[in-house]
């Protein structure tokens, strides 16, 4: 538990002397001294100056990524998602960094801190809007401003993209729950199930639950035991779906436990 609490910690120190630029010549601080700085990993309470300054060297030095976790707030929202879930594909997509692996352990480390900061400086509203001193803040330099406007007009590109995964989910949800409850009653021992049955229930054409069960197999064969076969116990003359080349017509699925 030590550790751990030492390690995170040191994802808010190395990221404030790193990316922000908070400490200067080791322990000299920009603005304040070193109880300060960590202060705000340690209580909610921020004054209001404090507070500026802070978004003031986030927004310096950080507000790509900053700005996009604030933005996407609303629309993940809406459509029933999450900005964990979002942010990384959101950055890759717009802002990608040659040889750089938004997923390693990490990254999603230095996330958490980030996540944390919007919380304690109350950077987003309960409706999804820009907390006001953050807005002033973009106003008073032309820069940033024109950042906000980028990222802005990148979220509303990027909305149709949460509608297909918010869609994709949905799909995804009824298609484990229609092959569970055909697992159960299925009188096939080997717990495969019709992939037929399935686009049945779930009221898809053949294209339509082709596509789908592409998607479905690429995100979710790391979480998950995916096995198919092309066998059945009678004749079957319909048209086999497809995995990559091979053709399958059953599906069995477990938890990968590895993960």
């Amino acid at each position: 538990k030590i550790y751990s609490t030492y390690k995170a910690a040191s994802y808010y120190l190395n990221l404030a002397d790193d990316k922000l630029h908070f400490v200067k010549d080791k322990e000299v601080v920009t603005d304040w001294g070193c109880s300060q700085l960590s202060k705000a990993v340690l209580k909610s309470g921020i004054s209001a100056k404090d507070r500026k300054v802070y978004i003031q060297h986030i927004l310096m030095y950080d507000c790509h990524f900053f700005l996009s976790m604030c933005l996407l707030q609303k629309p993940a929202r809406k459509y029933g998602l999450t900005v964990d879930a979002e942010i990384f594909k959101f950055m890759q997509k717009y802002y990608p960094v040659a040889n750089f692996d938004y997923t390693k352990q990490s990254h999603n480390n230095y996330y958490v801190v980030r996540k944390r900061w919007v919380e304690l400086l109350h950077a987003v509203g309960e409706n999804g809007s820009l907390n006001q001193t953050i807005k002033n803040c973009i106003r008073q330099d032309s820069e940033t401003q024109a950042i906000f406007n980028e990222i802005e007009t990148h979220v509303k590109d990027y909305t149709s993209d949460l509608r297909q995964r918010s869609s994709f989910i949905e799909k995804k949800n009824a298609f484990v729950t229609i092959y569970q409850s055909a697992a159960k009653t299925n009188k096939d021992k080997s717990g495969f199930v019709n992939l037929y049955d399935i686009s049945k229930e779930m009221r898809m054409n053949y294209g339509r639950f082709q596509v789908f069960l592409t998607q479905f197999y690429q995100e979710e064969r790391l979480t998950r035991n995916i096995f198919f076969i092309n066998i059945v116990s009678t004749i079957e003359q319909r048209k086999r779906f497809y995995i990559g080349n091979v053709p399958v017509i059953k599906i069995k699925m477990t938890k990968n436990y590895g993960v």
